[in-house]
């Protein structure tokens, strides 16, 4: 019986922190970030060129939920320059997460996103994202890239 109770006890405990947890990362989402992108872009036979914050397209991501994210080209997610990257977010710690999202266009063209998240221990909110992107035909026809991202809060 005391076996018992201290079985049911430890199993009340591990919801209850699985439940607290659940609820500190439904706090990480909503959240925008400024992407800061490096690559290379490959557009025809012998054709590349390499992109760095200095001269890359500005991107920002909003954490939409577990499931999805928003990419915009604008600050603002002004809906004529959004598309949403459909995937998994995952809790791998107190102040870490791991993600992947992408999504394949009508026309064939296509972006992937994979990376790590810093969350803040105190607020459950994401503050940093990092990781690898792939894409291809998404700004021009015919050209696709690939490289490293690093978010700026906004």
């Amino acid at each position: 019986m005391r076996m018992l109770r201290s079985t049911s006890l430890w199993v009340m405990a591990i919801t209850l922190v699985s439940a607290a947890l659940g609820v500190r990362q439904s706090l990480a989402f909503g959240e925008t970030f400024r992407i800061d992108t490096s690559g290379t872009e490959y557009c025809g036979h012998l054709d590349y060129a390499r992109f760095s914050g200095r001269n890359a397209l500005p991107l920002w991501i909003r954490l939409d939920s577990a499931n999805q994210v928003t990419v915009s080209l604008t600050p603002n997610f002004d809906p004529d320059w959004t598309f949403p990257m459909f995937g998994y977010f995952y809790a791998t710690g107190n102040s870490a997460a791991s993600f992947v999202a992408g999504i394949l266009f009508a026309d064939g063209a296509y972006a992937t996103i994979q990376g790590q998240a810093r969350i803040d221990r105190n607020s459950g909110l994401v503050t940093q994202l990092r990781g690898v992107f792939i894409q291809n035909s998404l700004i021009y026809a015919g050209c696709f890239s690939s490289g490293q991202f690093r978010s700026a809060r906004n």
